[in-house]
């Protein structure tokens, strides 16, 4: 199997990875009342672990 094709799967398996806890933290995360936003950063972290893992 081609690397390219190799680190295309293994970030689709992070990525739903870090989607799915993503979730999960946000439901169980206590509020204080303020509005925030939430952003997106430049760069997200499954790529950032995906980058580090490779």
């Amino acid at each position: 199997m081609p690397i390219d094709t190799q680190l295309t799967t293994l970030f689709c398996l992070i990525d739903g990875f870090c989607t799915d806890i993503s979730e999960q933290v946000e439901q169980y995360m206590l509020t204080c009342g303020k509005i925030k936003r939430v952003r997106q950063s430049q760069i997200c972290a499954s790529e950032v672990i995906t980058l580090l893992y490779a």
